[in-house]
């Protein structure tokens, strides 16, 4: 097979049904990031491309294109099956067994990768939230950024910050060019949930069980119910209203209100009157807290969530 300089030989993301041996010339690899194409490598005469889509079936993962005039070996589907036909079954098996774990190091390796990055993408947006021009951070800027610290490629960085507007941290406008902070005291408690988590001894400040979380939403609820919105600094609602809301929200801990007061939210809730040793909360009881803070405490937790079930999936989901 000959093809004149400048020719593509397959494109990212078509079907592999053979592979190539370079006789002679030169063949540039390529992968889209954004609207710009990033070089992985140029091959010369004896090297071998598109072995992998063809031995696995799987799309291209990238893009091959002649620099000068190019003469190459085809191997397709059918010369390779007959080739297998020709080796013991347990030698084939070998072979695919081979390719599908290199395939599955690969996503492992981009899955780490991406999850490594994270701490330092939550740093970078909530450092630079604003520029000192008075404008949102560029994504360009990011991206220089990411890749000089960790090497990404600006289509990761891209697909990273198109999950990250998934998890509504961010909203990406101007075209998608610059970066809005949607929710910065959320984002900078992320940053100090993952600064927390690497050290020696986590604290997980912040972080609250399952149950605990429902009491806070609880505490949010009842407070929308009773109108308290005025923008005081401490919200109050009676206990009542809260085992209401319970009721709604979770009608599990209904049969056990009394719990809330040995769950630890006395960072985030304070009794009024002050409970003594021993005392249960009572009707006569109210729930002072600070609003804003208790919504942030909420959302952190429903994003920190994400982060551990599914944010490399949302990356690559984009």
């Amino acid at each position: 097979m000959n093809l004149a300089p400048l020719s593509f030989l397959f494109m990212e993301g078509d079907a592999g049904d053979k592979m190539y041996i370079i006789r002679k010339g030169l063949v540039r690899i390529m992968k889209r990031e954004g609207s710009h194409m990033s070089t992985l490598a140029e091959l010369g005469p004896g090297s071998i491309l598109g072995e992998m889509s063809l031995l696995d079936k799987q799309p291209r993962s990238a893009t091959a294109k002649t620099l000068e005039a190019t003469e190459l070996v085809v191997i397709d589907q059918a010369m390779l099956e007959s080739t297998y036909a020709a080796l013991p079954a347990w030698l084939t098996s070998i072979i695919r067994m081979v390719v599908q774990r290199l395939r599955e190091t690969t996503a492992r390796k981009y899955s780490d990768d991406i999850c490594n990055a994270i701490p330092s993408f939550l740093f970078l947006l909530q450092s630079q939230e604003i520029t000192a021009t008075g404008q949102p951070l560029s994504v360009n800027t990011l991206s220089y950024d990411m890749k000089s610290l960790y090497g990404l490629s600006t289509s990761d960085v891209r697909k990273a910050l198109q999950a990250f507007v998934a998890l509504k941290l961010i909203a990406l406008v101007h075209d998608g060019e610059k970066i809005s902070i949607t929710r910065p005291s959320v984002l900078k408690l992320c940053y100090k949930y993952f600064q927390d988590k690497s050290s020696p001894k986590p604290s997980n400040e912040n972080i609250v069980s399952k149950e605990e979380d429902f009491y806070l939403k609880a505490v949010i609820q009842a407070s929308d119910d009773s109108h308290d919105l005025n923008g005081a600094a401490l919200s109050r609602v009676t206990f009542p209203q809260v085992i209401a809301a319970v009721r709604v929200i979770s009608p599990d801990l209904e049969d056990k209100p009394l719990h809330l007061v040995n769950l630890a939210l006395s960072d985030y809730v304070k009794f009024v009157p002050n409970l003594l040793e021993g005392q249960t909360l009572g009707p006569s009881h109210q729930v002072a807290f600070d609003r804003q803070r208790i919504l942030d405490i909420i959302e952190l937790n429903r994003v920190i969530k994400a982060f551990q079930d599914d944010f490399i999936n949302l990356v690559i989901s984009k």
